[in-house]
């Protein structure tokens, strides 16, 4: 069910973190100022459905075992920025990015300065964008508007075109061997992340979320006149933890994303040479003796 209204009020600023509190209830909203092309914006009904991230190592080469502490944001610059709180919106700006919340819902508008510019690049769906309260159903969502400029990459291994526009995919590690590499989904890898380029601005940002749970992007296969062009995120559980990544350049999206998420980890030497798989070998017709003999 769609509510006309969501009043969320003001709480506090503290350690570059904006909270906020939907009236009368314990949903809060965190708004957490990362760096000057990053921001993070984390739903909590009541409390954290999980405590932990295994997804964001912003700089590091690993993470612990046990994950990291999801509200620890001492790993990232926590520039300097601006922010406003008046005729029921809040404006936050960075020398970067400017994000306007509509404190009725906490629907955002994001805007790049660019060359002394504020150019749109995203925005939440007007009608509702959020499930707050479960009013939409169950799980997070995240609903955000659409415009056919625009062109969505990433997701990690889809099979399809590179261009994800007006298609639906489900987020869930499977082993689907043989599969066909137009149609098949879900694939092998949990990559909840993609890039938008609007071909019109030519500006690029990426939206990550970290949740490890199964989860739908649909990218505008969905139609409904009732709230416009739109695209959504629906997870089956955990948190809603998102985190917009602006560019403008894809490539620097993809930089920014790949610092975001830990730096790559090299095999040992060890590792590096005859790599073979058991899917192949079991249908070789060669002796068994032969195998032992290449280990050796």
């Amino acid at each position: 069910m769609i509510l006309r209204n969501y009043p969320f009020e003001f709480i506090k600023e503290e350690n570059n973190t904006l909270e906020f509190k939907l009236e009368n209830e314990n949903t809060y909203v965190k708004v957490f100022i990362l760096e000057e092309d990053i921001i993070r914006v984390l739903f909590i009904e009541e409390e954290l459905k999980l405590d932990r991230s295994w997804l964001v190592a912003p700089g590091m080469d690993d993470i612990p075992r046990e994950g990291r502490a999801r509200l620890d944001i001492s790993p990232f610059s926590l520039p300097k920025y601006e922010y406003e709180v008046i005729d029921n919106k809040c404006i936050i700006e960075t020398s970067k990015i400017k994000v306007i919340f509509d404190l009725n819902g906490m629907k955002a508008t994001w805007y790049a300065k660019i060359n002394g510019e504020e150019i749109k690049f995203a925005s939440d769906r007007k009608t509702q964008a959020y499930n707050i309260n479960q009013s939409l159903g169950k799980g997070p969502f995240h609903y955000m508007e659409r415009e056919l400029e625009e062109k969505y990459y990433g997701l990690g291994e889809k099979a399809g075109k590179t261009d994800r526009h007006g298609k639906r995919f489900r987020m869930m590690s499977v082993d689907p061997m043989g599969y066909d590499a137009e149609f098949t989904d879900p694939l092998y890898k949990h990559v909840p992340f993609y890039i938008t380029r609007n071909q019109n601005t030519n500006i690029s940002f990426g939206l990550f979320y970290d949740n490890l749970s199964t989860s739908i992007f649909d990218m505008g296969n969905e139609l409904d006149n009732y709230h416009g062009l739109y695209r959504y995120y629906n997870a089956e559980d955990g948190d809603l933890d998102y985190y917009i990544i602006l560019g403008p350049k894809v490539k620097d999206v993809t930089e920014r994303f790949s610092w975001l998420t830990g730096k790559t980890i090299f095999a040992p030497k060890w590792s590096i040479g005859y790599s073979g798989s058991t899917t192949l070998d079991s249908k070789w017709n060669i002796p068994t003796s032969f195998l032992y003999d290449f280990c050796q």
